[in-house]
């Protein structure tokens, strides 16, 4: 408490004495209720595993469930809903009582358990055609010619296949006829580029590596960074890039904000519980947007903006872990862009 200024006028006539250890009273007190919540959310969390079985579907739903959420396929999967309640008896009525630091422990909490939930994507690439595996489309060009060859370097036996158009190098992926593309996300001149942005939700692209790509063009020397991209699965679900190693590990978390619960703060402070740092926030046009999510057209009653939202993080897959399945749980209709290296 050396920090605090007793000179200040609001304590003079005061016992510091007395208020400084008042203060310091409540701090102990505080560090015994938080240990005290993490005992009674470690009781919980062995309770979820055991009436799960062991099945990670199952700890899911159980999680769904403890949230008031309906379940995801059958009812309730609940193999004995007392077990819970009898362990944990302060916790009960946890839906309404369970705050974010809380629920983001227990999720922490399980997933150091029980690592293999299902909160990432495992790609069938069998599925992939023979004649599209290693293309990599893209529109020529002086910068994105050096950024295909830095791709290269990290995508062994992979071949270059040059169009007119961006357009035309994402329908090239869409159509099944190139494993990758290559798309610009922004620059040192004009910033984030939302268009781009635009055709990644439009073609469901998910972004595998990045690289900046520094020349001279007809505005001066400017850098650009592009992003290397391949087709999302079905339910634009998180997946680890397959080009991250141990000298090209993942450090960024590529998110699209599109609904209002939870809020853009939530999920912030929901990052930073799990060590990762916001790098950078945009704001992309909600009105081309989200009928390209939902197919709706927009309406008025809708999020008014979609921010784009990046986190960085250098943090162990456990803390990454605990984020992704916040994501999955509260956050299931923000589609994560990608999970992706920044290479050199």
């Amino acid at each position: 408490m050396s920090y605090l200024n007793t000179d200040v006028p609001e304590l003079k006539g005061y016992d510091t004495g007395t208020v400084l250890s008042n203060l310091e009273t409540l701090e102990i007190r505080m560090e015994h209720l938080c240990e005290a919540t993490v005992a009674e959310l470690f009781e919980l969390s062995d309770a979820i595993l055991q009436d799960a079985g062991g099945d990670p579907d199952t700890v899911f739903s159980i999680l769904l469930s403890l949230r008031g959420q309906p379940d995801r396929d059958t009812a309730s999967p609940l193999k004995s809903r007392h077990l819970l309640w009898e362990n944990v008896p302060i916790l009960e009525g946890i839906n309404r009582h369970l705050g974010l630091y809380e629920r983001l422990t227990l999720y922490q909490l399980i997933t150091e358990k029980m690592p293999r939930l299902p909160i990432l994507t495992h790609r069938d690439d069998t599925l992939l055609p023979a004649a599209a595996k290693g293309r990599i489309a893209y529109m020529t060009g002086s910068f994105v010619d050096k950024a295909y060859i830095r791709f290269a370097e990290e995508l062994p036996h992979c071949r270059a296949a040059g169009f007119h158009s961006f357009i035309d190098a994402c329908e090239e992926v869409w159509g099944g006829l190139c494993e990758y593309c290559i798309l610009p996300l922004e620059n040192s001149v004009e910033g984030k580029l939302p268009g781009f942005a635009k055709l990644m939700v439009k073609y469901r692209l998910h972004i595998i590596a990045v690289c900046d790509v520094t020349g001279t063009g007809g505005r001066g020397e400017e850098t650009t960074r592009f992003a290397l991209l391949r087709l999302a699965d079905e339910d634009r679900a998180a997946e680890i890039s397959p080009l991250a190693t141990r000298d090209h590990p993942v450090t960024h978390i590529e998110l699209l904000h599109t609904t209002a619960s939870p809020g853009f703060s939530e999920i912030v402070a929901a990052a930073e519980f799990c060590g990762l740092s916001l790098a950078r926030a945009d704001t992309l046009p909600a009105e081309e947007l989200y009928p390209l999510l939902s197919g709706n057209s927009f309406s008025a009653d809708k999020e008014p903006v979609a921010p784009l939202i990046s986190t960085v993080w250098e943090t162990e897959k456990s803390a990454l872990s605990a984020f992704l399945c916040y994501l999955s749980l509260e956050a299931s209709d923000d589609p994560i862009l990608g999970l992706y290296p920044h290479l050199s």
